[in-house]
């Protein structure tokens, strides 16, 4: 079953259902063209939303994202500056300056790195400058979206970022908010809890063992666990 993403505009069950959250839009070729801008590549498009989804970065880090900032050895990523609609920057906070482990994303990213590549050089680039986030958004990801049925109302530049840190607290390897605000670059708590979106299926497997515990299914299964439920 395919999952589907909440509306990023408040918490709720939504329709993020799935135990094991995927995004389609990885998958699908991204074949538009314009005037202005001309079509990236399928994949810049797949590694640029594969590491949204899988390290939680702002996308403003992203776009700001240089191949210097990228350790092969190690497998991790720097997050030490943004690039925002035409503006350098610095990270939004000091807790933003963090490692991201890129996990099965490295060899991508060494596919993806050109032989002349220098340390300066922004990894995602349209016409030569950092990517911008709402072209991308409104020419490539949102029409992708559409075609799969994966759109809602909201569908924006914090969807990503809200399936990472929602998936990185539910499963049988969830982390705990605390650890799920170090990814996210989070300088409290609170922030973190409004970008998990909430899952009702945590809460039902939770219901379920606890009713397998407490109501076993026969009177000779209660007295043997010593319940005083009456048959």
């Amino acid at each position: 079953m395919r999952a589907k993403l909440a509306s990023p505009t408040r918490p709720n069950e939504g329709p993020l259902a799935s135990s094991k959250p995927s995004f389609h839009l990885y998958a699908v070729p991204v074949e538009l063209r314009t005037r202005e801008q001309p079509t990236l590549s399928l994949a810049s498009v797949q590694l640029m939303i594969a590491t949204l989804v899988t390290t939680g970065m702002r996308e403003s880090e992203l776009a700001g994202l240089r191949r210097g900032s990228i350790d092969l050895e190690r497998g991790v990523i720097r997050v030490q500056e943004t690039y925002y609609r035409g503006e350098r920057g610095e990270t939004k906070t000091e807790e933003s300056k963090r490692e991201l482990w890129l996990g099965v994303l490295r060899d991508t990213v060494v596919a993806f790195k050109p032989a002349n590549a220098e340390p300066g050089q922004y990894v995602f680039l349209l016409n030569g400058q950092p990517i911008d986030n709402r072209a991308i958004l409104r020419r490539h990801l949102r029409p992708t979206a559409k075609r799969l049925g994966l759109h809602f109302a909201g569908f924006g530049r914090r969807t990503f970022r809200r399936l990472n840190i929602t998936a990185l607290q539910h499963g049988p390897n969830g982390v705990n908010v605390f650890d799920a605000m170090a990814q996210a670059g989070h300088t409290r708590p609170e922030t973190t809890m409004k970008y998990t979106l909430l899952l009702s299926w945590p809460r039902q497997k939770a219901k379920a063992a606890m009713q397998e515990r407490w109501l076993p299914k026969n009177c000779a299964e209660r007295e043997r666990r010593g319940c005083c439920l009456s048959c």
